[in-house]
């Protein structure tokens, strides 16, 4: 029965996150940058998981799909930044604790713009904490 639950919410995780990259994908082909607090939320109330867990499993899976090609590294640090800002402006909640595993995405991502790489070196630490795919 535990089994059966995990599977769930884990289905669930991949759920929010299928529907967070394709508004993500959507937005970027019609030029718009923007993620908003309120986008968060409502993939926090799909998924089940806090804001913060949210943010984390985002950081986690984004790594995951530039690791292996699927996702470029423009995409990704855009979508590390505009998610950062919709941080940002959660960040007023009292109840909201400080998603670590996004800010290590992010700090990964911001630091590349200067100094790079801008390959699947720039993730491969990071990964290697919260993934398997680090092969």
């Amino acid at each position: 029965m535990l089994a059966l639950v995990r599977k769930s919410e884990s289905s669930l995780h991949m759920r929010m996150y299928a529907v967070a990259l394709d508004e993500l994908r959507a937005r970027w082909r019609d030029g718009n940058h923007f993620v908003g607090k309120d986008d968060i939320v409502r993939w926090s109330e799909l998924s089940g998981l806090s804001v913060t867990d949210v943010l984390d499993k985002l950081a986690v899976e984004l790594a995951s799909d530039f690791f292996v090609g699927f996702l470029g590294w423009e995409f990704v640090d855009n979508a590390a930044n505009a998610l950062f800002a919709a941080l940002i402006d959660l960040s007023g909640d009292e109840k909201l604790e400080w998603p670590t595993d996004f800010d290590e995405f992010y700090l990964a991502f911001d630091y590349s713009e200067m100094r790079g790489p801008k390959d699947r070196e720039l993730i491969r630490a990071f990964l290697a904490k919260h993934s398997q795919l680090t092969g």
